[in-house]
């Protein structure tokens, strides 16, 4: 675990390197549920902190996709594309979703290495807009400007 898991007093998300979102009790440390993804061969040491908004657990991969699951059973609700990998090498390749998400009433800000930053209805799933940025630090934001 390279990202600060996020929780409150029923429920604490933890985002592993090995491409797990896991859902622990906060009580008890038992595992509520699970979800997996591959990882790629190579990617950026670290990682996105989970997030959550009403119902939805939302984070990011080294794969360079975003999911929201549900916060009760951590179905899959939606997943997005923020970044493809393309080039020769590994090194080329690597798509991480390394900031923080960031949401702000029914949308989620989501950026990564190599490819986007893009603004995704929470409800729907569906992608806003998007802008082609490079980015591996958080960003934060203000009542009006989203600053990478």
């Amino acid at each position: 675990v390279l990202a600060p898991p996020q929780g409150n007093e029923k429920l604490v998300l933890v985002n592993t390197n090995d491409g797990q979102l896991i859902a622990l009790d906060a009580q008890t440390g038992q595992t509520l549920w699970q979800y997996e993804k591959t990882t790629p061969t190579l990617m950026l040491r670290g990682g996105s902190s989970p997030a959550w908004s009403q119902d939805y657990a939302l984070t990011g991969f080294a794969n360079g996709k975003f999911s929201a699951l549900s916060l009760s059973d951590g179905t899959l609700l939606w997943e997005k594309v923020i970044a493809v990998p393309k080039g020769r090498s590994e090194l080329h390749r690597m798509v991480d979703i390394q900031a923080n998400p960031i949401v702000i009433g029914n949308h989620v800000y989501v950026g990564s290495y190599q490819g986007y930053l893009v603004c995704i209805d929470l409800n729907t799933g569906i992608m806003l807009w998007q802008k082609s940025v490079s980015m591996f630090k958080d960003m934060v934001a203000d009542y009006s400007t989203l600053y990478v």
